[in-house]
């Protein structure tokens, strides 16, 4: 029971250390008596120290563990979410050029259209994330720019923003 060993564990996948979180748990908080029936009384009396410690490191690895892969799961959405508001405020002060290009995809229905790739108002529109490349060839009339799906539900919606 080396102490300095127990930092390998920060290494061990989340599941590991919450089984051992577990088992540490029952060494430390059982009575008496089920520890006796385990066998595991003098051991525990022995090590109860190494294996509170064990307990507690094992319970914040697990939890920081599981926040980061919590985080790492949600946080697309969450991004996805503020891209959207600030996207739906955008298309609330369109310039007239800006107005022209989404007008195309609404007044046709379609969801691509042939835009120059050198335009600062298309450019921009892709910067802010309103449309998207949709490829990386070309044609002499300019490359495919799709409308993002949340820009066109809600231009749909609102087409009088088109105006």
């Amino acid at each position: 029971m080396d102490p300095s060993k127990w930092f390998e564990w920060v290494k061990l996948p989340t599941k590991t250390l919450a089984a051992l979180c577990i088992v540490f748990g029952i060494m430390v908080f059982s009575g008496d008596a089920a520890l006796e029936k385990f066998g595991l009384k003098e051991l525990v009396q022995e090590y109860r120290a190494y294996l509170g410690a064990g307990f507690l490191m094992t319970l914040a690895l697990t939890l920081v563990n599981s926040l980061a892969a919590a985080w790492k799961f949600i946080y697309p959405w969450i991004a996805e979410a503020h891209w959207v508001r600030l996207g739906r405020k955008r298309l609330q002060r369109l310039n007239p050029t800006e107005k022209d290009i989404l007008r195309y995809y609404i007044h046709n229905q379609t969801r691509s259209q042939s835009l120059p790739i050198q335009d600062g108002t298309v450019n921009g529109l892709q910067r802010e994330k309103i449309i998207i490349r949709g490829s990386s060839l070309g044609s002499l009339r300019g490359f495919d720019f799709i409308i993002q799906p949340w820009a066109w539900e809600y231009l749909n919606e609102r087409p009088e923003l088109l105006d």
